[in-house]
């Protein structure tokens, strides 16, 4: 049934999707998207200058410029290919000034004050054109920080300001997509992690929430549509670069979750290294020895040694012990191994690429592939906890009965021994009489009937406030905690009346002898003693009042 459910709303949600497919080709309407102002690429050549390098080019064009050369960029600005009032264009970790005509429009921030020196961040550039800016000279001075901001120049788009958030939007659609999802992903885990109570899973899952935060982290730093949320430029720079050399510090913290990565002390090593690579870039940017960009090739270095210290480590336990839950892991970091590092190779191969896209794609695959295991891993902890219980209600439950057996009566006991309850507490030890005269009368199956009719009597009077159990073969026990004498007796007092009425369903009588005492400040072996030996008292006084009762002349 739950399989042809599936099935039926599978069919609508595809009927839905036709439908809408069906209007959409065939439908004849206005466009009216919020995105009608587009945003588009000033065409032509522009004049580029540096180093005594002069030439014309239209953008965005590879140059062969160093860091610290001045770039100037000019183009001659006519009203006929200028489609908006403004002009925008990114660059990356440059100091850039723009002119019209030699008047400032955008000066770059040299002169800001921060606690330590901090390099040019990567940014849109946006200035708003004067009206008058037909036949007048666009000048862009631009100088890149680093060699590798400096081996190409950015194409320059004109519009209006709406239209260049719509543009800077789109293009980061997916990224930002990608970021939203790793950082829900960290904070999910993080937190679910604090209410899963496996020792293990649970510090599993708050290092992978913690790695998952680093890298939705990084990924929203570097993510160009930030600036549409902050321009605090240098808060920015330095925790995007703070958040990247994190990476393998929060990763190798995950991975060694894992049983085949926890044992590897070569691990633990490069742990540790991470570490203190983190610390000794921090304070060489701080005391302005190098740039945090000049110390990138260190992570570059580390990735690729955890990665073949984790493919030897995870073969050498493979070996041992086969674990489809480390296989899975070990793929999974495969994957993502394999995506950062076409990222490295367009770092070094081609220095003015966009990087980072196949990193963060790597990254999308590799947290849907822990998310499935984790969900896997839920999913076992769930049948295993019910398992458990299961296993745990058969061993300390009476089968024929359903009450306490003798194993969950002494572990109850033991609980008190160890931590003896404050609360007042009353202790009943009854026993059934006749059981022997049942059986050899009337068949062991009558005697297992009045054993069944006695405790469930026993179970209807006293529970859910105490605890009922059948410690014998017709012994019984009570123990009533957080409950009065009174409210005890009165309980008694119904357990007797329902043995009565049950007694007019069966074909034998049932007779049980009571005895209870109140656990004070005796041992509790001593207060049993003493309510054993009640019961015994009782016992006798129910067999001679037995012999005059006309139900008994069976017996």
């Amino acid at each position: 049934m739950a399989r042809v459910d599936l099935f039926f709303i599978s069919f609508l949600f595809v009927f839905a999707l036709v439908v809408a497919v069906w209007i959409g080709v065939t439908s004849v309407t206005s466009d009216n998207r919020l995105d009608t102002e587009t945003a588009s690429l000033i065409e032509g050549d522009f004049t580029i200058t540096y180093g005594g390098v002069s030439f014309q080019s239209p953008l965005p064009v590879k140059i062969n410029a160093s860091g610290g050369d001045v770039i100037v960029v000019s183009k001659k600005l006519d009203k006929s290919s200028i489609d908006g009032n403004s002009i925008i264009f990114y660059t990356v970790q440059s100091w850039v000034d723009i002119f019209i005509d030699d008047v400032c429009m955008l000066s770059s921030d040299r002169g800001r004050k921060t606690p330590f020196h901090l390099s040019a961040a990567s940014a849109w550039q946006f200035i708003r054109l004067p009206d008058d800016f037909d036949g007048k000279i666009l000048r862009i001075e631009i100088e890149p920080v680093f060699d590798k901001s400096a081996r190409s120049l950015p194409a320059v788009y004109t519009g209006t300001k709406a239209s260049f958030l719509y543009m800077i939007l789109k293009k980061g659609l997916l990224s930002l997509f990608v970021d939203v999802f790793i950082l829900t992903i960290g904070i999910v885990l993080s937190f679910a992690g604090m209410f899963v109570k496996d020792k293990i899973l649970r510090r599993r899952f708050i290092r992978l929430g913690i790695f998952g935060l680093t890298v939705s982290l990084w990924c929203v730093f570097e993510a160009k549509s930030l600036q549409l949320f902050s321009g605090n430029s240098p808060v920015m720079l330095y925790l995007l670069y703070s958040c990247f050399f994190l990476l393998p510090v929060t990763g190798l913290y995950f991975f060694q979750s894992f049983p085949c990565f926890s044992r590897d002390s070569v691990l633990t090593f490069l742990f540790r290294l991470s570490c203190i690579n983190f610390i000794i870039i921090q304070f060489l940017q701080i005391f302005g020895i190098f740039h945090f960009t000049d110390m990138i090739i260190t992570i570059h270095i580390l990735v690729p040694v955890i990665f073949v210290e984790i493919v030897r480590s995870y073969h050498k336990f493979y070996k041992m012990e086969k674990n489809k839950e480390e296989r899975y892991i070990y793929r999974a970091i495969l994957v993502l191994f394999l995506f950062c590092c076409g990222d490295v190779l367009l770092f070094y191969i081609d220095p003015g690429a966009d990087v980072g896209r196949s990193s963060k794609l790597g990254m999308l695959f590799f947290f849907i592939a822990l998310g499935i295991i984790v969900t896997n891993q839920i999913n076992d902890l769930k049948i295993n906890a019910v398992r458990q219980r299961i296993y745990e209600e058969l061993a300390y439950t009476d089968v024929m009965t359903g009450l306490g057996n003798r194993a969950a009566f002494e572990k109850r006991l033991n609980e008190y021994k160890k931590n003896p309850w404050a609360e007042e507490t009353m202790i009943l030890v009854a026993d059934m009489n006749y059981l022997k005269h049942i059986n050899d009368n009337f068949g062991h199956a009558a005697g297992d009937k009045a054993l069944k009719a006695i405790s469930k009597c026993l179970q209807t009077a006293f529970a859910p406030d105490c605890f009922c159990y059948r410690v014998g073969g017709d012994e019984f026990c009570v123990i009533g905690r957080n409950i009065g004498k009174e409210n005890f007796e009165c309980k008694l007092r119904n357990f007797h009346g329902l043995l009565a009425e049950e007694e007019k369903n069966v074909s034998q009588p049932l007779s049980v002898a009571c005895g209870y005492q109140i656990l004070g400040s005796t041992d509790i072996m001593e207060c049993l003693k003493q309510a054993d030996e009640l019961m015994y008292a009782d016992k006798l006084k129910k067999r001679g009042s037995c012999r005059d009762n006309p139900s008994f002349e069976r017996l």
